[in-house]
């Protein structure tokens, strides 16, 4: 029964682990620092919401209180998909951005989204691109998705199993 309840015991840590780092947002690393001072964010976004984000100079957050990017470099069509991005129509290209701005993005490691804490402020230093084609943004690598796909789902069952496994491990030691 010791063993159940040490192997239920790393799986459950390891679930957690791996929730942890695909999940919740992260900082930046120096690379991808770099990757947003030369190319900029970009935002997806319909035409009507363009408009207001032009005229406000702001991406407004959603209900969870985050504005959402990524990184204007190749990426992959299947991101697109998972994000639920296939109906925008526009990407916005901001680039320029302040040293806060920088500071204030986060990013999800499981689809590498930028996240950004309530609205995005669109500073005057900044420059705004829009961008009516994705074949600039878009690329039909999807490989390190599918990976890291299957890894959330796999993490959440490590959870379950060593739920169960302390479980039986303790229920068979209290008789």
């Amino acid at each position: 029964m010791f063993v159940l309840l040490i192997l239920g015991i790393i799986l459950f840590c390891f679930g957690l682990f791996e929730l942890y780092i695909l999940v919740i947002p992260h900082h930046l690393s120096a690379k991808q620092i770099h990757g947003i001072k030369t190319n900029g964010i970009i935002h997806f976004t319909t035409e009507n919401a363009t408009k207001d984000i032009l005229s406000s100079l702001k991406v407004k957050s959603d209900s969870s209180h985050i504005s959402y990017f990524f990184i204007n470099q190749n990426i992959p069509l299947n991101i697109i998909e998972y994000n639920h991005l296939s109906s925008t129509e526009i990407c916005i290209n901001i680039s320029n951005l302040s040293e806060k701005q920088i500071n204030n993005l986060r990013i999800r490691k499981n689809d590498h989204a930028l996240l950004y804490k309530n609205d995005f402020i669109i500073e005057p230093n900044n420059s705004i691109q829009c961008l009516k084609s994705f074949d600039k943004v878009i690329c039909n690598n999807s490989k390190y998705l599918k990976l890291k796909n299957r890894a959330v789902p796999l993490s959440a069952a490590c959870i379950l199993v060593g739920i169960i496994l302390i479980s039986i491990s303790l229920s068979k030691s209290l008789y």
